[in-house]
């Protein structure tokens, strides 16, 4: 048991270097980029994805920075959950606890993604709307958005933050913008983006094109809640129907707990029950897909 412990101290003292090491690293980096502006004059993307690893820009995504303290705290989140897999079920366990770790953690990650763009959509009208009113009183496009992403809430002043840094930095502002759609990856972004491009390149009315797009995300923002509503009994159900089976199990677990201890004490029981656990997943991933496909 003593081996064990020191093991696991070991593991949690080398993920917690392991996280500092990869925060300065993306320090360093960020850092050679803005010197290599300064130095030779030319804008480069620091959020195509080939210049960016995968990892950071699944947590740049869902605007997660990375520092001392949360590495302390998701090595202690890991660690702990392994260590008790190994004592109670082995080293098969420790691998399997490994991936759910890991797969829940992307997903939780990817729905943060998904509830900061949900959140920025919703507040993009009113930004534009800034723009808009500062274009017309005679300020300039940089001006009107550098105005706007002040008077803006979080989280779209935070992650606007580094767009308007890399503006300050020299980057053309229809590139700044494009960088920060291509991060969020949302057809409203990249609208706002491709349009600012176009001004700037050929101009025209940059308050017109700015109206219309809150317009767009409005009656977007509209229809999405009108499907919502509609197929509302449709989400419901495959809920219950994803629902259903565990609670089931944990009905029958908690009432007779003899039966499934003694079920899995059996090779055929344990093969029966593997089965089940494998069509439940299974079916939660079609039921997910279909309501994605809605």
């Amino acid at each position: 048991m003593s081996i064990i412990l020191v093991l696991a101290l070991l593991s949690t003292a080398l993920l917690i270097l392991a996280f500092a090491f990869v925060r300065k690293s993306f320090s360093r980096a960020a850092s050679e980029r803005v010197a290599e502006r300064l130095l030779m004059g030319q804008v480069k993307k620091t959020t195509s994805k080939k210049s960016i690893r995968s990892f950071q820009r699944v947590l740049k995504r869902a605007n997660v920075e990375l520092s001392l303290w949360s590495g302390i705290v998701s090595s202690s989140l890991v660690a702990m959950p392994l260590i008790l897999a190994y004592i109670l079920w082995g080293g098969w366990a420790v691998l399997a606890t490994l991936i759910g770790l890991a797969i829940a953690g992307y997903l939780l990650l990817n729905w943060r993604h998904q509830w900061l763009v949900e959140k920025m959509v919703y507040q993009m009208p009113s930004l534009l709307d800034h723009m808009v009113r500062s274009l017309k009183s005679g300020r300039t496009l940089g001006d009107a958005m550098f105005l706007a992403i002040d008077r803006s809430q979080p989280p779209l002043k935070n992650t606007l933050a580094e767009t308007r840094r890399s503006i300050e930095l020299g980057v053309p502002l229809g590139e700044a913008v494009e960088e920060f759609a291509e991060v969020y990856n949302r057809q409203e972004f990249h609208i706002l983006a491709m349009g600012m491009r176009v001004n700037q390149r050929h101009g025209g009315n940059a308050s017109e094109l700015l109206e219309n797009l809150i317009a767009m995300i409005r009656d977007s923002e509209k229809a999405r809640r009108q499907l919502r509503a509609l197929t509302g009994e449709t989400r419901i159900s495959a809920f219950v129907l994803a629902v259903l089976p565990l609670a089931l199990a944990a009905f029958i677990f908690v009432s007779n707990p003899e039966f499934l201890l003694g079920l899995w004490q059996e090779a055929g029981g344990q093969r029966l029950l593997s089965m089940a656990f494998g069509l439940q997943v299974l079916g939660c991933f079609f039921l997910w897909r279909m309501l994605k496909s809605i």
